[in-house]
């Protein structure tokens, strides 16, 4: 039975989906168990919610046609906003209230083939002294039972901006987010730089140490 209320609740969804993209509907609620579909015509808005009030899909337009996934979380912080299951029914990507994302992996777009003007970093170690790593709490952060808010570590954006422009993605609010995986072949390389000074200077003191013994061996004598 519960199977069933599923695929008639699925394929009524499909109908209104089909019906709300080819004919312009007023706006209403429509109850299919317990579960609410919102059509509202003229700004091209549809809603589907949970009988919890949690809305699962939203799709909206403000002037042409945008497509996206909105999930409210009703609880704390802690609680799940979004989720994805695998064939398996493994969690495998997870979202909550507080913006923690969690998941099995974390692969980014890097083919050459989508890449121009390819040419080596070399060091930037003059700029990342420049870059001050900060430790801070979230103004958003609830305490957690009893215990003070969460300490997190990262950067300013403002500030990296400073040094690394290129690292800073702004929205159209103004508010600024850091790619934090971009600042990995900076620190390579410059690891590598320091490595190879460190081995130079090495050198330079294994020829020093074999010209004093020989010195030593000469007096010796």
């Amino acid at each position: 039975m519960k199977n069933l209320h599923l695929f008639t609740f699925s394929i009524t969804i499909i109908s209104f989906l089909a019906f709300f993209s080819v004919s312009p509907v007023k706006a209403q609620d429509i109850d299919v168990d317990n579960n609410r579909i919102r059509l509202r015509a003229g700004t091209g808005h549809l809603q589907l919610l949970s009988n919890n009030g949690e809305l699962l899909y939203q799709q909206y337009s403000t002037g042409s046609w945008t497509y996206g996934i909105t999930a409210r979380v009703n609880g704390n912080n802690n609680q799940r906003g979004f989720l994805v299951k695998n064939h398996n029914w493994h969690n495998v990507f997870e979202v909550f209230g507080s913006g923690v994302v969690i998941a099995n992996g974390q692969a980014l777009t890097s083919d050459s083939i989508y890449k121009e003007e390819i040419r080596p970093l070399g060091s930037e170690f003059d700029k990342l002294m420049k870059i001050n790593a900060k430790q801070y709490k979230l103004k958003a952060d609830e305490k957690r039972e009893g215990k003070e808010k969460k300490t997190h570590y990262g950067f300013i954006a403002q500030e990296l901006e400073e040094v690394f422009p290129d690292m800073i993605f702004t929205n159209e609010e103004g508010i600024k987010s850091i790619f934090y995986t971009e600042l990995i072949p900076v620190l390579i390389e410059a690891v590598k730089a320091q490595q190879a000074e460190i081995e130079s200077q090495n050198k330079q003191l294994l020829e020093i140490e074999k010209r004093l013994a020989k010195l030593e061996l000469k007096k010796s004598k």
